[in-house]
């Protein structure tokens, strides 16, 4: 136990036994720092700034040696006064008995998803749990064009379902202007670069609008070693179907950066739909990557119904050269234009703009919609997957 003597050392010797720190934390180990938080709060308005700010540092160390800095009960300072108690960890699993996502299908504006969960949600769509400390910080990038009820339908759904797995997570919109077909891949991978921009992320979620986990123990978190499919079943019964195959790898995923970054991101060669998502699990499986999988009956996942998309016109080619292409573009040959930035009370929304389909994959085609069509505006957002 830290020396009581410590409390009443006269002012006057606090720098020169501050200026021992180092030597100070060998003495006293870890379990020690807790009674060391409360007697620098109550003497940090004492202390001359050099010691008080060499004292700040015996706190920053340990929280570097140790990995956080967390005191799950109330320590007694010098003066008998409790000190501020601080908030524990989020358990790994949270404590769920009822396994079945309540799903709520209905139609819901906008507006009244932001009465419902504006007052929980910060701005730019950004959550942390109130009663412990996450372990991780989650991305959700939420892929997104010409689904605005998809969308209001998955958030209504999504943002409890996250909030049950007392996870701490922002949710991203990456809404492609309509220039062209739909490019899940180069959307996803600008909305990541964006999002790194803004903070630093453990873990990125990709989630499809058309599809809504029905399991509370389908965690939304990454593996430290391998990415995780977290999508094993999609329909809309009770019993949602298998999915057809080993390499299928859409609707929800969740990675480290480091994998996306090792696999040179998704593919930017995609115009129009099929065939991206399983691209991105052969650059996964290309770098030995093994696929994590929950169990069928945990990553169910019930289907929206949307208007059919327009197939990739060069999917064959596309198919062929998956093996040539993977380290010749993704991220490292990503060309976007950021239109639009915005930070809503339910997500943060990035407009992007891709460049023309390559001539050497697509030939001269002509474009879905001109380049000057106009743009959706934030708020009502009719653009996405």
């Amino acid at each position: 136990m830290l020396p009581f003597s410590v409390c009443i050392f006269p002012p006057l010797f606090w720098p020169i036994f501050t200026a021992f720190s180092s030597s100070f934390r060998l003495f006293y180990p870890s379990y020690h720092v807790p009674f060391i938080i409360s007697l620098h709060r109550m003497l940090a308005s004492r202390l001359t700034s050099n010691a008080y700010l060499q004292l700040q540092n015996i706190i920053d160390a340990h929280t570097t040696l140790t990995g956080h800095f967390n005191v799950n009960t109330v320590t007694p300072n010098c003066t008998g006064v409790l000190a501020e108690p601080y908030l524990p960890w989020c358990p790994q699993r949270p404590h769920i008995k009822e396994y079945l996502v309540p799903l709520n299908l209905m139609e819901i504006t906008y507006p009244q998803l932001v009465a419902q969960y504006g007052t929980v949600m910060k701005s730019g769509g950004h959550y942390s749990p109130p009663t412990c400390q996450s372990t991780e910080n989650l991305a959700i990038i939420i892929p997104y064009r010409n689904r605005t009820r998809n969308l209001h339908i998955l958030l209504n759904n999504l943002l409890p379902f996250l909030w049950r797995q007392q996870v701490q997570f922002t949710v991203f919109l990456a809404e492609q202007t309509k220039d062209y077909d739909f490019n899940k891949g180069l959307v996803f991978n600008a909305a990541y670069r964006e999002s790194q921009k803004l903070g630093k992320f453990t873990c990125y979620i990709m989630q499809d609008t058309d599809v809504i986990p029905m399991d509370y123990r389908n965690l939304y978190k990454c593996d430290d070693t391998k990415p995780r499919h977290l999508c094993q079943a999609v329909g809309q019964k009770e019993w949602p179907k298998r999915l057809k195959y080993a390499g299928s790898f859409g609707g929800a995923i969740a990675f480290r950066p480091k994998h996306f970054e090792i696999a040179n991101g998704f593919s930017v060669s995609y115009y129009g739909w099929g065939l991206e998502d399983d691209d991105l699990w052969l650059r996964f499986r290309k770098f030995a990557f093994r696929i994590a999988r929950y169990p069928f009956l945990i990553g169910k996942y019930h289907r929206l119904d949307h208007p059919k998309q327009t197939h990739n016109p060069r999917w064959t080619k596309l198919k062929r050269t998956i093996y040539q292409r993977r380290g010749k573009e993704g991220l490292n040959t990503l060309n976007y234009t950021l239109v639009a930035s915005e930070r809503k009370e339910l997500y943060t929304r990035f407009l992007i703009q891709p460049p023309p389909p390559p001539p050497s994959i697509y030939g001269q085609l002509t474009t879905v919609a001109s380049p000057t069509a106009k743009i959706t505006q934030a708020g009502s957002p009719a653009a996405g997957n």
